[in-house]
């Protein structure tokens, strides 16, 4: 068995430095939870309370393990995540205290977005995943009323900052793509609609300092920065058909300006012969 008592890793193969999460190293924890070189000891009955699938995990029949198949931290058993460091922390946080917002800024983004994809993964309990969607719906809303509030976010933070509005919410480009992995859709319409404003250049060819810029956003998030293809195709479509309807706007109201006025009689009906 192989006890990691000093949190060194070393072996023939490799050998790395192992670190204990400043917060959620409790020292009466059961379970080790290790992503990438950082170590999480937590409860192994807290986990389970919160998440369908650590529960599942733990009470299922598992085959022993050998010798050389057995690894130990301070006496407890080691489960590897193929998940970021900062995630991790993210899902321990939201499974210990609940989850907690700041403003939707795009540091906001970067916590809140870690805690759905890996609520989403691990099937944490659903009045978790639904508080923190309420808290994202709050700036990629469904309804005008509430897009407009947004708005008015967004031009007081440039008047106050001097930065482009576009840089008060997430890049569109990483909710769409954080829509699409947690199967929140309701979210969908207002990114691909925030996108849309930006010209194709701003998009796929952003500049230093652009909102779209991936140097605009902080560097520990994990979401991409790119379209799917098929998302390719639906913005392409999407702003080919908000520019016809513009276009067709702009044609009625130049009809109406040319068009003769029309003399409304004031007169009751007329009379019969």
């Amino acid at each position: 068995m192989r006890r990691l008592q000093h949190i060194v890793y070393s072996s023939s193969m490799e050998q790395s430095v192992l670190v204990r999460h400043p917060e959620f190293w409790f020292s009466d924890g059961s379970l080790v939870l290790r992503a990438g070189s950082t170590l999480f000891r937590i409860h192994v009955s807290q986990l389970c309370r919160k998440s369908v699938f650590f529960r599942d995990m733990f009470s299922l029949p598992q085959p022993l393990p050998t010798d050389q198949e057995k690894e130990m931290i301070d006496d407890c058993p080691v489960l590897d995540l193929h998940d970021s460091p900062q995630d991790v922390a993210y899902l321990v946080k939201v499974i210990y205290d609940g989850p907690s917002f700041a403003n939707n800024d795009r540091n906001d983004f970067v916590a809140v977005s870690g805690m759905l994809r890996l609520s989403n993964k691990y099937l944490v309990e659903e009045s978790i995943r639904s508080k923190v969607l309420e808290h994202i719906r709050i700036v990629w809303p469904s309804t005008l009323h509430e897009w407009d509030a947004r708005e008015d976010i967004a031009r007081m933070y440039e008047t106050e900052t001097g930065s482009m509005r576009g840089h008060r919410f997430p890049n569109p480009i990483a909710v769409i793509n954080l829509a699409r992995e947690i199967g929140a859709e309701e979210l969908l319409a207002a990114a691909f609609y925030d996108l849309s404003r930006y010209s194709y250049a701003q998009i796929f060819e952003p500049s230093p300092g652009d909102p779209l810029h991936p140097d605009s956003s902080p560097t520990t998030t994990s979401l991409a920065h790119t379209l799917s293809p098929g998302d390719m195709q639906r913005l392409a479509l999407g702003k080919e058909t908000a520019q016809h309807a513009i276009n067709t706007l702009i044609q009625n109201m130049e009809y109406a300006a040319l068009a003769p006025p029309r003399i409304v009689g004031i007169l009751g009906p007329r009379p019969p012969l």
